[in-house]
C-alpha cells in the first residue's frame, strides 16, 4: 500500500509544515539564505556546510520542550558540526546527489506539461541519472546561479512563502545580480581541486 498525494494535497502539507516551523529555525534559514544569495560563489566552502548546520538547528528545535535548554543547545551544536563535516568531506558526492535530485524534480514538474499525465517512476529515475551525470560538469560555471536559487528557495521558506514563485524568482534575481556585481573573479578560482 503506497502513499499517494495529489499535487494540491502535497502543496497544502508542505505549507502546513513551513508554518509550523519554529521561528528560530526560520531565522537561521533566513541568515543562511542571505549568505547563499549574496556570497554563495565567494563563500563556497561555507555554502557547502550550511545544510549540515541547518540540520543541527532543526534537530535542536525538534527536541522535546521538557529537555533543558543547555542539553538541547549542546546536541544542536553537535549535530551541526557532524553534519557540516560530513558535507565538507563528501562535497563531490553531494554535488552529484544534488544534480540527481534537481533533475528528477524538474522531470516531475515538466513531464505533466508535455505528456499531460503524471511522470512515471522510470522517467524520474532517468531524469535523476541524467542530472547526476550532467550536473557536476556545469556546477562550477553556474555556481552563482545555483547558490542564488538555493538561497532564494530557502529564503522564501524562511519568510513563510515557500510556494510563491514571484518571491522565489525575485530573491534569486537579486542574488544573481548581487553576486555578478560584487564577484570580480571567476568562481572557479575559489575552488580547490
Amino acid at each position: 500500500m503506497g502513499l499517494s498525494l495529489s499535487p494540491q494535497e502535497a502543496l497544502e502539507a508542505y505549507t502546513r509544515l513551513v508554518t509550523a516551523t519554529p521561528i528560530e529555525v526560520r531565522a537561521a534559514a533566513g541568515v543562511m539564505a542571505l549568505l547563499l544569495m549574496l556570497a554563495g560563489a565567494r563563500l563556497y566552502r561555507v555554502a557547502v556546510v550550511l545544510p549540515g548546520i541547518l540540520a543541527g538547528v532543526v534537530a535542536a528545535s525538534a527536541m522535546p520542550a521538557t529537555m533543558d535548554y543547555e542539553t538541547r543547545l549542546i546536541l544542536g551544536i553537535l549535530v551541526s558540526l557532524v553534519g557540516g563535516l560530513i558535507l565538507f568531506f563528501l562535497e563531490k558526492v553531494g554535488v552529484v546527489l544534488l544534480g540527481g535530485v534537481l533533475a528528477a524534480w524538474l522531470t516531475g514538474v515538466a513531464w505533466p506539461l508535455v505528456a499531460h499525465m503524471e511522470a512515471p517512476w522510470w522517467a524520474l529515475a532517468v531524469g535523476g541519472l541524467g542530472g547526476m551525470i550532467a550536473f557536476p560538469a556545469i556546477f562550477r560555471s553556474a555556481i552563482r546561479w545555483i547558490t542564488s536559487a538555493l538561497g532564494a528557495l530557502l529564503g522564501a521558506w524562511a519568510l513563510g512563502y515557500p510556494t510563491n514563485a514571484l518571491v522565489i524568482l525575485a530573491l534569486a534575481a537579486v542574488g544573481v545580480m548581487f553576486q555578478y556585481l560584487t564577484t570580480r573573479r571567476d568562481p572557479d578560482e575559489d575552488f580547490t581541486t
